[in-house]
């Protein structure tokens, strides 16, 4: 039984580091979808028209799947899910091989790779286990944590950073616990105002 899932995009690197025993891979359809036209680009066979033509009717075959989804784990017809899956799949290799006759070779070499690993999130469900198909919340959240602590001049020392990324983390996993944290610890009698002191100092006829 698979235990988790990695959602992210297609760095090889991050796969093979992450993905072992009962752990599987699920590719960023996202991502899938434009890195496609980026091998597109990169075959240097096709006018911008035709690539995104292809580029349109991958979306076509990937995008269903995302809505079978849906439908099926509400329903709990997870065998018509499975037929999905299988014509997904198929969809993808057909895709592949009509972009060998074109010789975009980059191209048809990453749909083919990453056939199986786009319907992780599919399999999964059929075994009613419900994964995000994108990384759409991790990047979210690492863009909340780079806003927070990445100023100009800005340093911090591990327990302050560790501090924030904690309640960072809180707000995104538990809405309770962090409602539960601005209530009764941020507006309660533990917050403590910051007292300081200003002095004007003249310094060879500068005031500062």
């Amino acid at each position: 039984m698979i235990k988790a899932a990695i959602i992210g995009d297609a760095d090889p690197e991050m796969r093979n580091a992450l993905t072992h025993g009962d752990r599987t891979y699920q590719l960023d359809l996202i991502h899938l979808i434009s890195d496609t036209s980026y091998y597109l680009w990169s075959d240097q066979e096709l006018s911008l028209k035709e690539r995104n033509k292809l580029v349109t009717r991958l979306e076509t075959i990937i995008w269903p799947l995302k809505n079978s989804v849906l439908k099926h784990m509400k329903d709990k017809n997870f065998q018509a899910l499975q037929v999905r899956i299988h014509k997904t799949v198929d969809a993808m290799e057909k895709l592949s091989e009509e972009l060998v006759g074109l010789r975009c070779f980059k191209t048809a070499r990453f749909i083919r790779k990453h056939s199986n690993n786009a319907v992780t999130f599919a399999v999964m469900a059929v075994k009613g286990v419900q994964i995000p198909w994108n990384s759409n919340i991790i990047e979210r959240l690492m863009g909340e944590i780079s806003k927070r602590t990445k100023h100009k001049w800005m340093r911090w020392t591990t327990k302050g950073l560790e501090a924030m990324l904690n309640l960072v983390l809180t707000r995104y996993v538990s809405e309770e616990s962090y409602q539960k944290f601005k209530h009764e610890i941020v507006k309660g009698d533990n917050l403590k105002l910051i007292s300081g002191e200003v002095q004007i100092i003249n310094t060879t006829g500068v005031t500062c």
